[in-house]
């Protein structure tokens, strides 16, 4: 994010709209990287990632939808985040910004054309949240409300008019990069989940700790079908223990998770760890 914000603001003389632009600078910096849904700072930083990344690839003769599968790969992100860092760093990229980013919009600049995309991204964004939120009220960005993950109920949630009374959808943590992981698609065009956890297990061997998603019962009609889902949301676990190995006894309690957010990125939890 350090690398992201020094390129935005040592081109500022490029920014459209300097007060906003200023204001999402100074809320960029002031976030801890933590994908909480009832956060607005990963609703900007994501839709700027999307804006950004529709302009790479452009003039190596694919179509968009190839151009997006390429630029969600996993791998990819590696190759980008490598590539910020380089041009925050004032690196050679020449080979990047031939491959990557030459496109129409910045042939004729004088400046690096990644940088220039990056800038692009970053003036659309105005009109981007407006079209995703409806409103330039940052209180009304959440990232829960576009990021969200929906339980289905096969094969029930397949039948059309049927399956919504089944599917539960909930607002959800995380993203692709974070130890709560919530995988979106801009395939999709939708920044709903697809994939995340559904089980959490954390041990040091001597007391144990678990999260389930859901409930222990398959029956949608079941209290059980979903009474852990609340608690699994917001990071709470249960502590197992087993009082004696020649016994089935068991104890369970929910405990509140003392752990660092499962909601940060990988590198920061790690730090925190």
């Amino acid at each position: 994010m350090k690398d992201l914000l020094k390129i935005l603001t040592d081109n500022r003389e490029d920014w459209i709209d300097r007060e906003f632009a200023q204001k999402v600078i100074n809320w960029l910096e002031d976030w801890n990287c933590e994908f909480d849904r009832d956060r607005f700072e990963p609703s900007i930083y994501t839709i700027w990632e999307h804006e950004f990344q529709k302009l790479l690839l452009q003039n190596a003769g694919l179509a968009e939808q190839e151009r997006i599968a390429i630029t969600n790969h996993a791998f990819f992100e590696l190759y980008y985040f490598k590539l910020v860092e380089k041009l925050a760093r004032n690196n050679d990229t020449t080979v990047d910004d031939k491959l990557l980013c030459l496109n129409e919009y910045n042939k004729g600049s004088p400046k690096n054309p990644c940088i220039v995309n990056m800038l692009l991204a970053f003036n659309q964004l105005e009109a981007s949240l407006k079209e995703w939120f409806g409103t330039l009220d940052n209180s009304q960005w959440k990232w829960g409300s576009i990021h969200k993950k929906t339980f289905t109920y096969v094969p029930w949630t397949e039948i059309p008019g049927v399956g919504s009374l089944f599917n539960l959808k909930i607002p959800a943590h995380g993203n692709s990069r974070t130890l709560n992981v919530g995988i979106h698609s801009y395939q999709k065009k939708s920044f709903e989940t697809f994939a995340t956890a559904i089980f959490r297990f954390v041990t040091d061997m001597n007391r144990t700790f678990y999260s389930v998603d859901l409930g222990v019962s398959d029956r949608v009609t079941s209290p059980f079908y979903d009474n852990f889902l609340d608690d699994f949301n917001n990071g709470k676990y249960i502590e197992y223990i087993m009082y004696h190995p020649f016994r089935d006894q068991h104890n369970w309690t929910l405990t509140d998770s003392s752990f660092p957010s499962p909601n940060r990125t990988q590198q920061a939890a790690q730090t925190e760890l």
